[in-house]
């Protein structure tokens, strides 16, 4: 009787376990939540691998489209050179035409901007084109920037845009890149934000500290100053290295993995928000056995200097006489946190 209700606790945790897997990748969670303007998506996580709709509905709207000639698409395909920068996603621009005007367009937020921005993002495979126009709201405006990399490494483009009006049609945020010749051509994007201001800021924010691990509790102090950011925490299975981190600028969404490092380590994205605590029984921690890196991130996606928060035995048990008495069994995560002895 006893394994029967052991084996019956053990299927309701996997079946409740798979059924909040199931959710979080089918509602909001893959969106960008922090950062000034999550509403645009910048890593792409959130949206439908697949052709974009050319046309939206309305002038504020919620999903990344494309306009005129040509195709854009989101994509998780490839590996190294041919896929995503950062996370599981990116936009891909293609186009074969004749005239000019291909162009990809970001979700927009309501907000009516005033004063000058930084547009931030990555590009690369940009082939028979001038430039990549960066502008803010539908139609684009302030700024005509040459945002081209024809190489297949991502490279990071920066530029200042002032909107030239406050009407709806230059003045709503959003991110938008035009293919300015004609012919076949087109571009990759990824990790993208806007943030104000008129210069690049590259300071990384202050780390946080104290992290802490409890049962499958994971909290942290919060940063003094996170710059219009907050925090992403990510899970390893065994102790990671100082060079084990995130892409500069990468915009990542919980369940994104991460491989880096000089001796390459997997970590999987367990949190991204602005709280400084969490539970990880949804990414189907095992207590006792996992390592946590915890970073402050800026609205500019710099990544400060981690802590690490470890849930495994802090001290080796030792033999302490002939009668095998053990004592030395410390806990920073689940389980007793005072030493034990067996007889």
């Amino acid at each position: 009787m006893k394994n029967k209700l052991l084996f019956r606790k053990v299927l309701t945790q996997l079946l409740f376990s798979l059924c909040l897997m199931l959710f979080c990748g089918n509602t909001s969670w893959g969106q960008q939540v922090i950062g000034s303007y999550p509403v645009m998506d910048g890593g792409f996580e959130a949206q439908t691998v697949g052709t974009l709709p050319a046309t939206v509905t309305g002038t504020v709207f919620s999903t990344w489209t494309y306009g005129t000639s040509g195709t854009t698409a989101i994509s998780n395909t490839g590996s190294g050179t041919t896929g995503p920068r950062t996370g599981s996603k990116y936009a891909v621009v293609t186009v074969n035409s004749t005239s000019a005007g291909r162009q990809l367009l970001s979700p927009m937020s309501a907000t009516v901007l005033s004063g000058s921005h930084v547009v931030q993002y990555y590009t690369r495979n940009a082939v028979n084109m001038s430039n990549i126009p960066v502008g803010i709201g539908p139609t684009g405006s302030g700024y005509l920037g040459d945002g081209k990399n024809t190489t297949t490494t991502w490279s990071k483009v920066t530029q200042v845009v002032t909107p030239t009006s406050s009407s709806s049609a230059t003045s709503y945020l959003g991110f938008r890149t035009k293919l300015a010749l004609a012919g076949t051509g087109g571009f990759d994007v990824d990790d993208v934000v806007i943030y104000a201001g008129s210069e690049a800021d590259g300071t990384a924010p202050v780390a946080a500290s104290g992290g802490a691990v409890s049962g499958l509790d994971v909290s942290w102090t919060a940063s003094s100053n996170v710059d219009g950011g907050g925090y992403m925490v990510v899970r390893y299975s065994t102790m990671p290295q100082p060079d084990n981190d995130p892409n500069a600028n990468g915009i990542y969404a919980v369940g994104n993995t991460i491989t880096s490092g000089v001796v390459p380590l997997t970590g999987t994205v367990v949190y991204v928000g602005t709280g400084t605590s969490f539970s990880d029984a949804v990414a189907g921690s095992t207590s006792g056995s996992d390592y946590y890196k915890v970073y402050a991130v800026d609205k500019a996606f710099n990544y400060a200097t981690e802590i690490v928060a470890t849930a495994v035995v802090s001290s080796t048990p030792t033999i302490t006489s002939s009668i095998e008495t053990l004592t030395g069994f410390n806990y920073t995560g689940a389980g007793p946190s005072t030493s034990q002895s067996f007889l």
